[in-house]
């Protein structure tokens, strides 16, 4: 868990950027470690009424590339 003060939140806020996927490096991997703390965090975000219905799904190594596909095939049968 990462601890900051107030001036440490502004300024880490501030410094935010936008990441698009022509930057994401394909060989980068992420551990599951990192990829729980991605998701405790992401279970802070705003809700309806503090209902929190989130529901995370990872798709990883094989499961990953066979996401994808099915994905761009989708894509090219939308046109």
């Amino acid at each position: 868990m990462i601890n900051m003060n107030q001036q440490e939140s502004i300024t880490w806020i501030e410094g935010r950027k936008s990441i698009y996927p022509a930057q994401f490096d394909p060989a980068a991997g992420i551990s599951p470690k990192e990829l729980m703390e991605i998701f405790e965090a992401a279970r802070f975000a705003p809700t309806h009424k503090i209902t929190q219905p989130w529901r995370f799904k990872a798709f990883m190594g094989k499961g990953k590339n066979t996401f994808v596909k099915l994905v761009e095939e989708a894509m090219v049968a939308e046109g």
